[in-house]
């Protein structure tokens, strides 16, 4: 996974989380995180949320972005809803300016928007929910980029493609529905196994998952990028934060690898530059120092 940002910073690893829905981890997952997805009025979330939301994120050096949805706090925003396109739209501008309005007085851009439950599933089977989301988004800021999944198109927005580490998905792509057993991934190597079959830009963690901040610590130490460095070398990428978990994951696989290949290691905070040619070698040898870090 390779997200390219605006910026042109390019992460190997890319997390984001649904944040600001009333629940007591945000604080422990905001610093794994590159992006967030800010609940902003229609199934959680208030201002107040907002404001403390936007302000951790911008301390842990994170992306904003927001997270409508159908307005119905009731069903959590994870119903179906009848309700008309015109009235769709103006509470999805009125949900996406509350989190922009925010970036503003606090100095820092909206970076992105992400629909909510029940819009976000279907308006990938529903044109007039596609429409609705698009037209919204595009009436606040048609420069933001849109997180959605892989088969999600637009002309007139940019597209992040998504991919969820801890929801099951059915043989056609789609999620596998909540009301069915095993819709919610908790177990952290499971969420992992899956993480590293998807075909996407940014991996997406749900806030609520009671494992979530277990599931995100677990990914950001096991999901690797491996790059040529010249001709007898490997460069391998973690991900791109500055956190304790990760340099001790850096640090326990310079130590493997030294060890096993015998074989001279630089390391950076989040990276390991390693003078081997042996691609194979070196991940098995960072396999076995994440079994080290499991027993630690």
């Amino acid at each position: 996974m390779s997200l390219r940002l605006a910026n042109g910073a390019s992460y190997s690893v890319n997390i984001n989380c649904d944040l600001g829905e009333g629940l007591a981890n945000d604080t422990k997952l905001m610093p794994y995180l590159h992006a967030c997805n800010i609940a902003c009025g229609g199934h959680a979330g208030d201002k107040s949320s907002i404001r403390e939301t936007v302000k951790l994120a911008l301390a842990h050096n994170v992306l904003v972005g927001a997270h409508p949805s159908f307005p119905d706090r009731e069903n959590f925003g994870r119903a179906a809803m009848e309700i008309s396109a015109d009235d769709l739209v103006t509470s999805l501008v009125q949900q996406i300016n509350a989190v922009r309005d925010e970036c503003i007085a606090q100095g820092t851009e909206l970076h992105h928007v992400k629909a909510h439950g029940a819009l976000y599933n279907m308006m990938l089977h529903d044109a007039g929910l596609q429409q609705a989301v698009i037209e919204a988004v595009c009436a606040v800021d048609d420069s933001l980029l849109l997180y959605a999944p892989p088969s999600f198109t637009s002309k007139r927005l940019q597209v992040i493609a998504e991919g969820f580490a801890d929801r099951a998905y059915l043989a056609d792509g789609s999620l596998m529905p909540r009301t069915q057993n095993g819709a919610v991934i908790t177990d952290a190597a499971q969420a992992l196994a899956q993480a590293q079959t998807l075909d996407c830009q940014t991996l997406c963690i749900h806030g609520d998952n009671p494992a979530a901040l277990e599931i995100v610590k677990h990914l950001t130490q096991r999901l690797i990028e491996s790059l040529p460095y010249g001709n007898d070398a490997w460069l391998i990428n973690w991900s791109q934060k500055i956190h304790p978990d990760i340099l001790w994951a850096v640090l326990s696989a310079k130590q493997s690898i030294e060890d096993m290949l015998q074989v001279e290691c630089v390391h950076a905070y989040c990276s390991l530059l390693v003078k081997h040619h042996d691609l194979e070698a070196i991940k098995k040898a960072v396999k076995l120092s994440v079994d080290k870090l499991d027993n630690h």
